[in-house]
């Protein structure tokens, strides 16, 4: 008997010592690893201006009518997102960003990074997929445009006598699926370890995005034809390029309240 109650003691306390060590790893820590979002976008108002644009160049271009044209807004559904700022390297491994608990630091306006693993289910990896047609946003714009020179562009200018091709599209989406959400350790570091009055400034990192901003500037100049060339008539003037496009990357973020994952499943 004694024999056997020493080996439901070892039992107990080795059943002790593995919950004792899924406690400390779901411990919220101080990893110094810290980013920054761009605040919320707000269009700035601007002037229209008479645009018409074609592909190719043709020798009636300067005969052709202008026509009316306003510089079309970015989609809702781009300008509301969380965008990193001053990216490192190592933000462009977008499976590396999700899952993690982060806390909104008030004082220095930055979010840090509050675990040390993200909580996913079964120590699973988020999931990575491509976007196929992830085009939002394909249009000409002059430094009329509300969000000219803004960050959600990459501080991308037009400058007076330009003109700029815009394509703004996803590439990559990586995420946690609500089901890998692992709302049992959530819900334990919520209740345990994080105060009611604090509990506004954590939030869950459920995926990031890689978004591609497609550019190229045009210039005023007088009309030359070059069938390597985009020509693009303004109020009539004429803007034309035989660059090609750039690209700057942005990668934004969804964030979800911790409050709004403790009753989850």
């Amino acid at each position: 008997m004694r024999i056997k109650f020493l080996a439901i003691l070892a039992c107990i306390l080795i059943l002790t010592c593995c919950k004792q060590t899924v406690r400390n790893d779901l411990k919220l820590v101080e990893t110094g690893e810290t980013f920054s979002l761009i605040e919320k976008y707000v269009p700035a108002k601007k002037d229209s201006m008479k645009l018409q644009t074609d592909s190719l160049a043709f020798i009636g271009i300067q005969k052709k009518k202008p026509e009316s044209f306003i510089n079309e807004e970015l989609p809702k559904s781009y300008t509301d997102r969380s965008f990193f700022t001053k990216l490192s390297a190592s933000t462009y491994n977008l499976a590396s960003v999700p899952g993690y608990i982060v806390k909104f630091d008030t004082s220095k306006k930055v979010y840090e990074r509050k675990t040390l693993k993200p909580l996913i289910k079964n120590n699973k990896v988020p999931i990575s997929d491509a976007i196929n047609d992830g085009i939002l946003y394909s249009n000409k714009i002059n430094k009329n445009a509300s969000f000219n020179a803004s960050a959600i562009i990459g501080g991308l200018k037009v400058e007076n006598k330009q003109m700029m091709e815009l394509v703004v599209q996803d590439i990559v989406i990586s995420y946690v699926p609500d089901s890998l959400v692992d709302c049992a350790a959530i819900k334990q570091i919520v209740e345990n370890q994080i105060p009611v009055d604090q509990r506004k400034f954590y939030f869950y990192v459920k995926n990031s995005t890689l978004t591609i901003i497609n550019n190229r500037v045009l210039k005023e100049t007088s009309f030359n034809v070059n069938v390597n060339s985009t020509y693009v008539t303004a109020e009539g003037k004429i803007y034309n390029s035989n660059d090609k496009f750039s690209r700057e990357r942005m990668v934004s973020v969804e964030l979800i309240s911790l409050d709004n994952l403790i009753d989850c499943q």
